[in-house]
């Protein structure tokens, strides 16, 4: 072999090296944009799974013992302003020829007492005022903050006091990056508070979901709003006649990311629609004119 032909050996050696090299460079450089992106879409996916298993098993209570109680109250004060016998009838009666002078003569005293408790002047009717359940479960929704009571809570000690219930909020505050504390963005925020008090929007633990959120948006579907998408949901006083004391059937969440910090990204966005596995909404016939809650013949089959 001349030397020629070994130096036209080394310089297509280093030519195919050279082309093999960057082949390797490109295919990881591709590996990282795609792990990038796959990590980007998952971090999104993920809270809104987190999202949408807390919304699945939103938490609605109602005393069943307070419907019970306003039914058999009510029940009594229409029969008392009637003036109804609520005796029962002996069904066993005797004939007046098998009676023997002695329940003539109680018979007859009897039907003396109930003429004379006839001829009385009667009280004034009662009004039937229903036993009001304090009510702690509470969907509060705006167009970007969401706070309601679930049955979502994680006991991560064995020795944890708590229970599966809890007040979940999720919006958006600034928060500094995890990789540099000095840069800023906003990010979505989940607050857990595993006692339920009076005010659902306030207390607990937050923590940090989803940084760079550019868009986050709630959309609320319930009773008497089936057919549109609304952006406010409120089950306390601050709510329209179709929301207060009922819980929405489902939740529309729109999120997106986008680190501007890197230019070569793109914005990541999802829409997800969670609905209420249990809203345990009382039937239409179950309330008044006013939406307040009346007592049900049926307690026990009213889980709209």
């Amino acid at each position: 072999m001349t030397l020629l032909e070994v130096v036209i050996a080394t310089a297509i050696l280093a030519i195919l090296s050279i082309y093999t090299a960057e082949s390797v460079q490109n295919a990881v450089k591709s590996k990282v944009k795609v792990e990038r992106e796959v990590d980007r879409v998952t971090g999104v996916r993920d809270v809104l799974r987190i999202m949408e298993r807390d919304i699945n098993m939103a938490f609605h209570y109602r005393d069943i013992n307070i419907d019970l109680y306003n039914l058999a109250e009510k029940e009594r004060i229409d029969r008392l302003n009637k003036g109804t016998d609520t005796t029962k009838k002996d069904e066993n009666k005797k004939p007046d020829e098998e009676k023997t002078e002695e329940e003539k003569k109680k018979e007859e005293e009897e039907k003396k007492k109930a003429e004379e408790k006839a001829n009385q002047p009667k009280e004034p009717a009662k009004e039937f005022k229903p036993k009001e359940q304090k009510i702690l479960t509470h969907f509060i929704g705006q167009e970007d903050e969401l706070n309601f009571t679930t049955l979502n809570n994680s006991r991560i000690r064995a020795d944890d006091k708590s229970s599966d219930q809890a007040e979940v909020g999720y919006f958006l505050k600034d928060c500094r990056s995890r990789f540099n504390k000095k840069k800023k963005s906003k990010c979505l925020w989940r607050r857990v508070d595993p006692i339920i008090d009076d005010d659902v929007t306030k207390g607990g633990t937050e923590t940090v979901l989803l940084e760079h959120v550019q868009r986050f948006e709630l959309r609320y579907l319930g009773p008497g709003k089936e057919e549109e998408w609304i952006k406010q949901w409120k089950t306390d006083k601050g709510g329209d006649a179709n929301s207060q004391g009922k819980f929405p059937y489902a939740v529309e969440i729109t999120l997106e990311y986008h680190n501007k910090e890197v230019e070569t990204e793109k914005p990541v966005g999802m829409t997800l629609v969670a609905s209420l596995r249990f809203p345990n909404n009382r039937k239409p016939e179950d309330t008044d004119e006013k939406g307040k809650a009346k007592p049900s013949p049926t307690p026990f089959g009213t889980n709209n």
